[in-house]
């Protein structure tokens, strides 16, 4: 995956799983965090930069999927991904339709978790490059607009050039919302 350090949290009320979850994810270049229940896993989101939650559905306090509508809410670049003894599709549905990436039946396996966190964890990076990437194109191109009038006709074709690029990703971006069903503006969208 690259040299980047991510971060996670694991959220289940049973200390047990939190510490098998940070065991597996130990190979990962990511640092685990834990909380037993919804309100604390909000308390170290508001202050550390996480990336990925993993949690469970039911737990006291604040379950699981209140605990990914505030994240959702607040905290939109969260990915959040679900794991549950609690095998009710409706369940799984719901925490879909509220944003989680992925659903996972307890018991789970050690090389499904970290296969299936991997893969999660690969698209968050992706995005965060890509982010990267359109934030440096917006400086330079912040920089090149300061001097415009002095810029020839290919420099102004060039900044023309990324602009155009920047309105393309975001293009296929939108595309591949609507492809997915995600985009709640899509009136094809599937309930």
């Amino acid at each position: 995956m690259g040299p980047y350090e991510l971060n996670v949290l694991v959220v289940d009320d049973v200390d047990e799983v939190c510490h098998l979850l940070s065991k597996y994810l130990s190979i990962l270049p990511v640092v685990v965090y834990k909380a037993l229940d919804g309100i604390e896993a909000l308390k170290i989101i508001e202050r550390e930069n996480i990336d990925l939650v993993l949690t469970d559905v039911q737990m006291p306090r604040m379950d699981g999927l209140e605990l990914t509508k505030i994240i959702k809410k607040k905290f939109p670049k969260i990915s959040v991904m679900m794991i549950s003894c609690v095998e009710d599709f409706e369940v799984a549905k719901i925490a879909l339709q509220n944003g989680v990436v992925d659903f996972i039946s307890k018991p789970f396996r050690r090389d499904v978790i970290i296969n299936r966190v991997k893969n999660v964890l690969k698209v968050i990076l992706a995005r965060k490059t890509q982010e990267k990437i359109v934030k440096t194109l917006l400086f330079s191109l912040e920089l090149n607009i300061c001097s415009i009038e002095d810029m020839t006709f290919e420099e102004l074709f060039k900044c023309a050039d990324i602009i155009s690029s920047l309105i393309d990703l975001k293009l296929s971006k939108y595309r591949l919302k609507l492809d997915l069903g995600l985009d709640k503006r899509n009136p094809k969208r599937a309930n």
